[in-house]
């Protein structure tokens, strides 16, 4: 880290390192075993000593959401004067609405016809809660599905269709009718900005830190825990597509802050 300050005024660290002006802090490991309920293992506990390190060597920590600032006050110790609240960026020249016959080639592209989809983007499909989403759905009566975008689904689950990974994730989510997610542990939620800039509303567990940047235009929230929740949502989902109301226009008036790099370089540069 001394060699990398040489060819650098402020040194931003992403990932776990020491050494770094500005640590990033998209998620804890603490926060995570603490909502999984497990206790740490030796693997645990090597990355908290490295993350802390991490924390506790930079000048400032960007907690990209109230969530994560509250946890490093609470579980790492930081101070609030050393904490710079920050949420993260999207190019919104790259993830935007079209309109209605360009978003008809599009579901038609992906093969959806007239059942509601539901996109559920994800990597870790019992983290983001994809079989109590899928339940519910079967559960429903809705004329639905989830698409799955990303990791392959192992064993069967109803109402659920596999797309494989998008290389283009923003006309995915322009074809959509919802973005979806179950989180048991989400510290942010990106996917759910990305959706609502490209007008497609989000459907989130009410866990989900995101919900602290969107009004109910762009999303509405069910308990991940309460499978009942879960349908009513889905069911009210059902009626506000079919009202034609669903779609987000103007995405940037239903988004609590300027999600354009710009901005966040700005916010980055503040602190120096």
């Amino acid at each position: 880290m001394r060699n990398a300050h040489r060819h650098c005024d402020v040194l931003i660290g992403c990932n776990r390192i020491v050494g770094a002006d500005i640590a990033v802090c998209g998620g804890t490991h603490r926060g995570f075993l603490r909502t999984a309920g497990r206790n740490p293992t030796a693997r645990d506990r090597a990355q908290i000593s490295l993350e802390t390190r991490h924390y506790e060597a930079a000048r400032y920590v960007v907690a990209h959401s109230k969530l994560m600032a509250g946890e490093l006050q609470s579980l790492y110790g930081l101070p609030e004067s050393r904490i710079a609240l920050l949420y993260p960026p999207v190019d919104p020249e790259r993830f935007s609405p079209v309109d209605d016959a360009t978003r008809a080639a599009l579901r038609q592209q992906f093969g959806f016809g007239d059942e509601l989809v539901f996109l559920f983007p994800s990597s870790d499909h019992e983290r983001k809660g994809l079989r109590p989403l899928a339940e519910a759905l079967a559960g429903s009566g809705i004329n639905g599905v989830i698409a799955v975008a990303g990791r392959a689904v192992h064993g069967s689950l109803p109402a659920v269709r596999e797309l494989g990974y998008c290389k283009n994730m923003a006309d995915l989510y322009r074809a959509a009718d919802f973005t979806v997610l179950a989180s048991s542990y989400e510290p942010f939620g990106l996917v759910a900005i990305e959706s609502v800039l490209c007008g497609t509303p989000a459907l989130l567990a009410d866990n989900i830190a995101c919900l602290e940047v969107l009004d109910d235009q762009a999303s509405r929230r069910f308990s991940r825990t309460e499978p009942a929740s879960i349908r009513a949502t889905l069911a009210a989902a059902a009626g506000w597509a079919a009202s034609g109301a669903a779609r987000v226009a103007q995405p940037c008036r239903h988004i609590a802050y300027d999600p354009g790099l710009a901005a966040h370089l700005d916010g980055l540069r503040r602190l120096f």
